[in-house]
């Protein structure tokens, strides 16, 4: 590995162990948000992460002012973790996706292998009538569970009429072949299941409606100090809203998007 490569790898670790531990140090905040408390997402989470990273820095400079004005300064403090444990959420969410599409992929090669496997072994017993009526059984079902069953019985089944599908010109080595697939792609599907019962989405939701909602209360504090200075209250503003503000009387966003434009 270069030595660039390596840099960006222990970068890359070091800032998810950041955002790990900014997700631990909020947790408690986050998972007590209920579903009908969600704020809707008009701004895609990596931008409002970036806002809010901007946010707290701007906050940081006007710490003394924005407490004067009674915001509380933890609340200032919770920012970054809030920005940090969303950003580590959209990690991980990423991660199960592109987990999924791996597992999707191998169901694809586990599939190919059973229709192969089938063909051969309907055709070596297809002149007798008792032989396909059992393989008519072990075979039946479209689910993915039912092709980790079917690799599996397949495999035993043709070991029982090696000599059979051998006059077919059948490679026999496809029945373990089968079995190591069925086994597999069992752990797969097992796993993907699980990562999916963590109900990231909730989690996501729950994180992206806490991290908004503080930088409403930072915004709406910094809007009410600088009412009187253009420059500085522009600073309490999403920039993402104000494009698509721009954007209202070509009717490119929705009256919904439109009224939190006005809000921001």
């Amino acid at each position: 590995m270069s030595n660039t490569n390596k840099t960006k790898t222990s970068v890359e670790k070091t800032t998810e162990s950041s955002n790990s531990a900014e997700f631990e140090r909020v947790f408690s905040d986050i998972s007590v948000i209920s579903p009908d408390e969600f704020t809707a997402k008009y701004v895609p989470s990596i931008v409002l992460i970036a806002e809010a990273e901007v946010l707290y820095c701007t906050a940081l400079k006007d710490r003394k002012v924005l407490v004067e004005s009674g915001l509380s300064s933890e609340t200032i403090d919770k920012l970054k973790d809030a920005a940090g444990a969303l950003r580590f959420v959209v990690a991980e969410e990423s991660k199960i996706a592109s987990n999924e599409t791996g597992w999707r992929e191998k169901v694809d090669e586990a599939r190919e292998l059973h229709d192969n496997v089938l063909h051969y072994l309907h055709f070596a017993l297809r002149n007798n009538s008792e032989l396909l009526s059992r393989l008519r059984e072990i075979s039946g079902g479209k689910s993915n569970q039912h092709l980790v069953q079917q690799l599996a019985n397949f495999c035993a089944f043709g070991k029982e009429h090696v000599e059979e599908l051998k006059q077919v010109g059948f490679d026999v080595s496809l029945l373990d072949k089968a079995a190591e697939s069925s086994a597999r792609l069992g752990d797969i599907l097992g796993t993907a299941k699980a990562e999916k019962g963590n109900d990231v989405r909730k989690i996501h939701n729950q994180a992206y409606t806490y991290l908004k909602t503080l930088m409403k209360e930072v915004r709406d504090h910094g809007k009410f100090v600088f009412r009187k200075d253009k420059q500085n209250r522009r600073c309490y503003t999403s920039e993402y809203y104000r494009k698509q503000r721009r954007k209202i009387n070509g009717n490119r966003v929705t009256p919904e998007a439109a009224e939190q434009c006005e809000a921001a």
